[in-house]
């Protein structure tokens, strides 16, 4: 079972989050059967905040007929400016970042025992700007919605790279 990823932060991340994840995991183990829960709060009604314990865990389980459940949480934020003048040269720059993290646990449906769990955190530049002078030499900008749905992708890609077949050469 999948219990929809909690989402804290400027925007609400955590149902794409929990596509993404899903769609990953069915790319890399096609076939497996996964069961969506719902959000924490419907799952779990006696879950504090996002904190889930075993004996929990183990009644979801029991009720949903699931012999693991996957839960996750993504934060995101948006980064302080940056900005950098050089007087001697008489160049000025600036950018703003936004950033995101990314954690993810196996539940083991019997014990209620976390079998499994991995994190990630990104960063990606939303908007930089450089000039001297005479002006602005270049402007970039991404949009915020862009920027949200990079981050949630290469997160997800990120934890999921236990999950993607791999061959090593010996």
């Amino acid at each position: 079972g999948v219990i929809e990823f909690a989402g804290t932060g400027t925007g609400e991340l955590g149902s794409s989050a929990t596509a993404e994840f899903l769609a990953a995991v069915h790319a890399a183990q096609p076939g497996t059967p996964l069961l969506e829960l719902g959000d924490l709060a419907s799952a779990l009604p006696a879950a504090r905040g996002h904190k889930i314990d075993a004996a929990e865990v183990r009644e979801l389980a029991a009720r949903e007929h699931v012999d693991a459940i996957w839960a996750g949480e993504l934060t995101e934020a948006q980064e302080q400016p940056r900005l950098a003048i050089d007087a001697q040269y008489r160049v000025a720059s600036a950018s703003a970042q936004r950033k995101a993290s990314i954690n993810v646990r196996l539940f083991d449906g019997a014990s209620g025992a976390t079998v499994w769990s991995a994190s990630s955190e990104r960063t990606i530049p939303v908007m930089s700007v450089d000039g001297t002078l005479r002006g602005i030499s270049s402007l970039r900008t991404r949009p915020a919605d862009e920027a949200r749905a990079i981050l949630v992708r290469d997160l997800v890609n990120d934890v999921t790279s236990d999950l993607r077949p791999r061959w090593v050469k010996r």
